[in-house]
């Protein structure tokens, strides 16, 4: 079984936030208070681990990566800014520090260690991804003898060859003695094979996180010497012992054959940027969550979302699906899109199909709320926007995740057209008409005639 199977990974890829236009710029509620734990223990917790780089002796045995670093960039500005996630408490390793021995630290001592039956825990890998042969020999092994894997810095440095990757079996392990503490668990891995674990290795754009396959199996001696946690049995396949699946939620990139697509991103500074079709598409579906918002919804309009736009990539997700997303513990969508400055401006995360026109003004605020000043958009394409400050821009504009809020369009815009889907029960057709008689006050939209028919 790959890792998909062995730890139902959950695929989201997400859905670009709906045609909701905000109506003014409005004081943001702080999250929800967090729930009593034990004494000193956080509430929410996260391990982010990016590989854009490999350790200088690796062979050239896949591509380089531009976007796996500005991944798990963005996913920490969205679980602090969205989700109240204090910033010590999300440890965020990069290329050289993410060594194999580094992951592993990293997972029992930041999260198993610290964990209690309260607390969030997100895990969430960026890079590339392989298979490598399974030793096991035990009856309820892989399928194909294949073990799925992550590409730790030093996993295929000095001839490594698939030993020393960053195996199915010790995520497998790992998982169980988290979710023994806390039943509250989210992994995303956006890498090639990782509903089986891994990103591809063609040149171009978009590309693949994915490495050639190693040869050799998990060298279990090599790991026992490195460090491996006292506390945590390593499990093999055909152990009993696995994570119940109603304890976690596991979303992946792609089936264990497919391969996990990298986009790039152009900027109006001429600047290219680039990160996970996956990462991207459901860092948009997570940012667009109300608290009643299961994982199961969210992972749709992510898997919907990509492979639209990559047919042959097929998110998977399994586990807690109809869980709450983080226990609905954090405060309703704020007005408003992500943002982030660029060196002339700020890049909106909504475009075109957002209701984004050239010459919108929107209100930009840092994470804190504090408003920082006013910009216009200078160009708009699908789900994306470029704007310029109307006036000077503010001295020092925070690295990370700001929000923008339209307070203005140019005269003469045509309305933007909303359509309600048919309802199939009377409540549902109740929601509907209210949402339509309430969005009829804003000229800015029209609603469409599908609500009429009910």
């Amino acid at each position: 079984m790959g890792l998909a199977s062995k730890l139902p990974f959950l695929l989201s890829s997400m859905l670009a936030s709906t045609c909701a236009v905000a109506r003014a710029p409005r004081a943001r509620e702080g999250p929800p208070p967090a729930p009593e734990t034990e004494r000193g223990a956080p509430a929410k917790l996260a391990l982010l681990v990016g590989l854009d780089h490999y350790a200088p002796d690796t062979p050239p045995v896949f591509a380089p990566l531009a976007g796996c670093v500005a991944d798990v960039r963005r996913v920490k500005d969205l679980l602090v800014q969205r989700f109240g996630f204090d910033p010590k408490d999300v440890l965020v390793l990069e290329d050289e520090h993410a060594s194999h021995a580094g992951i592993v630290r990293a997972f029992h001592d930041h999260l198993i260690a610290r964990a209690t039956a309260e607390t969030e825990v997100v895990f969430w890998f960026s890079g590339h991804g392989s298979r490598v042969p399974d030793a096991s020999g035990a009856s309820a092994a892989e399928l194909d003898h294949k073990d799925s894997t992550l590409l730790a810095y030093d996993s295929r440095a000095g001839g490594a060859d698939g030993a020393w990757d960053f195996c199915d079996d010790e995520l497998r392990s790992l998982l169980y003695a988290l979710t023994r503490k806390t039943a509250r668990v989210t992994l995303v891995t956006d890498a090639c094979h990782s509903g089986g674990a891994m990103r591809g290795a063609a040149s171009g754009w978009p590309r693949a996180r994915s490495a050639d396959e190693g040869r050799r199996p998990l060298d279990r001696e090599r790991l026992a010497k490195s460090g491996w946690p006292a506390d945590v049995a390593l499990l093999d396949d055909g152990d009993p012992r696995a994570a119940e699946p109603e304890r976690y939620v596991h979303v992946s990139a792609c089936g264990a054959k497919e391969l996990a697509q990298e986009l790039e991103l152009p900027r109006d500074d001429g600047v290219k940027e680039h990160g996970g079709a996956l990462t991207l598409f459901l860092l948009q579906a997570l940012d667009a969550a109300e608290p009643n918002a299961s994982y199961r919804a969210i992972a749709d309009q992510a898997a919907v979302r990509l492979s639209t736009h990559f047919p042959a990539q097929h998110p998977w997700y399994e586990g807690a699906l109809s869980r709450e997303l983080f226990g609905a513990r954090f405060a309703p969508r704020p007005p408003g899109f992500l943002a982030r400055a660029t060196p002339s401006g700020v890049r909106i995360d909504a475009g075109v199909m957002h209701g984004l026109e050239t010459g919108a003004k929107h209100t930009v605020a840092a994470a804190s709320g504090a408003v920082l000043g006013r910009v216009e958009v200078v160009a708009a394409a699908a789900a994306e926007a470029s704007a310029r400050w109307c006036e000077p821009a503010p001295a020092n504009v925070p690295d990370g995740a700001l929000r923008a809020v339209e307070e203005s369009r140019p005269a003469g815009q045509p309305p933007l057209p909303i359509v309600l889907a048919p309802a199939d029960t009377d409540a549902a057709r109740a929601r509907a008409k209210a949402l339509a008689a309430e969005l009829a006050q804003d000229e800015r939209v029209a609603v469409g005639d599908a609500v009429a028919q009910h």
